[in-house]
């Protein structure tokens, strides 16, 4: 007996040191989190809800939070030109701070809500509203004039250098070549858009409403849809390099590609809360915040990946199947289907009933769809063992057995 406690012990060691891929921070407190931006792997800012900036000098361990009373209700957007100097916007204005966060000026005030910044130096720098108004500053922020006006909402926007940028919102993308003196509508699309990416002049993402992807390779003269894993309203994008890249949305969703796109697979965030931001600094170290506080953080670019598809037939009945291959290294496919529209929730919890990974989490139409598990990869993985999967779709319950071997 004493024997069978040991190797359990030992096994829970070894199971939270390897499977933990995005791990919580703590805020200490409940305010939605709408934007996170880090100038380095320790220094970085969220602001949300209640006028809540949070402030980190040590990559997120510890979070001490301020507050701009006056004229700020919300903020949406943060960006820092250094680790003193930054903005914040929101509904209310923007607001500056020289001293990295202590003491925050109300440089603009606005009736609006602002939704994003962003400042190719400390002086230059633009923000996208939601009447569909671009505003620049050329000294920092003492003074903004406006560039620019559309119809729709403008929700995110992104500059490469000076001169050349995009903003995105609702059935809009527009862009400048001349620092914002002209925004030429490049895109109709019909799709809301929450964010934009861009690498260079030519390659960039925009994410959206219903899984929305797109891609162009053309400076946006031309965009193309890529294939999403899910149907979530996805909030944000970024890209460290052509090939690697994250989204985050709502339902605790992130995804991940290491092909430009071309695959996006579904990560593992423990938690079903609405994500809004995503940062990271390099290839391995990133940040997403969110509802109810919610920050969390990876150090190996998230880990443990998913992949779904979907048969068009439509089923007569729920039903789970068994995973196969089983036992599996590394991957192994569960599928299970689907007589009616139904919230579905997949999840895997190891012997001890102790809940680990979520594999699907939102609403789906009916069909037969299966999943790719995905229990070890080049960032580390879960160790071998026994797992159980449990399928919950309406009053559906049914949970089968799965085994990794390593």
């Amino acid at each position: 007996m004493k024997k069978i406690f040991i190797t359990i012990v030992l096994y829970f060691i070894i199971f939270t040191q390897v499977s933990a891929q995005w791990f919580w921070q703590n805020p200490k407190n409940s305010y939605d989190l709408y934007k996170v931006f880090f100038v380095d792997e320790n220094n970085g800012w969220a602001v949300g809800a209640n006028s809540a900036i949070m402030k980190t000098n040590n990559g997120g361990l510890n979070w001490t939070e301020t507050q701009i009373r006056q004229h700020a209700p919300e903020l949406r957007t943060v960006f820092f030109a250094s680790t003193n100097v930054g903005w914040v916007g929101g509904a209310g204005g923007i607001h500056k701070t020289i001293d990295g966060r202590l003491n925050w000026s109300n440089q603009f005030p606005w009736s609006g809500r602002i939704w994003s910044l962003f400042f190719v130096n400390p002086d230059t720098g633009w923000f996208v509203e939601n009447d569909g108004i671009i505003f620049k500053t050329t000294n920092g922020g003492s003074y903004w004039f406006n560039q620019f006006r559309n119809y729709y909402s403008l929700y995110s926007i992104y500059f490469i250098d000076g001169n050349t940028g995009w903003a995105v919102g609702a059935r809009t993308i527009v862009v400048t070549t001349n620092g914002g003196s002209n925004w030429s509508l490049i895109s109709n699309n019909p799709h809301l858009l929450y964010s934009v990416y861009f690498l260079d002049k030519n390659n960039g993402w925009a994410v959206g409403t219903f899984g929305v992807i797109l891609n162009t390779t053309d400076g946006g003269l031309n965009w193309t849809r890529q294939i999403s894993p899910t149907g979530n309203w996805l909030r944000s994008v970024k890209f460290i390099n052509s090939k690697i890249g994250w989204i985050v949305g709502d339902h605790g969703t992130i995804l991940k590609t290491t092909d430009g796109g071309a695959n996006w697979l579904v990560q593992f965030t423990g938690t079903g809360n609405h994500l809004f931001s995503v940062c990271f600094i390099d290839s391995s170290t990133g940040w997403a915040v969110g509802q109810h506080g919610t920050i969390l953080k990876t150090t190996n670019s998230g880990g443990v990946t998913f992949v779904e598809e979907r048969d068009n037939q439509i089923p007569n009945t729920f039903l789970l199947f068994q995973n196969y291959p089983n036992p599996f290294n590394p991957s192994t496919k569960i599928k299970y289907t689907l007589p009616q529209r139904s919230f579905v929730t997949i999840k895997v919890f190891d012997l001890l009933g102790r809940e680990i990974t979520t594999i699907i989490n939102e609403e789906k139409p009916p069909g037969e769809y299966e999943v790719d598990f995905i229990g070890s990869s080049a960032n580390g993985g879960l160790p071998s063992g026994v797992y159980f999967y449990r399928l919950e779709a309406g009053r559906f319950i049914e949970t089968k057995k799965l085994i990794l071997l390593r």
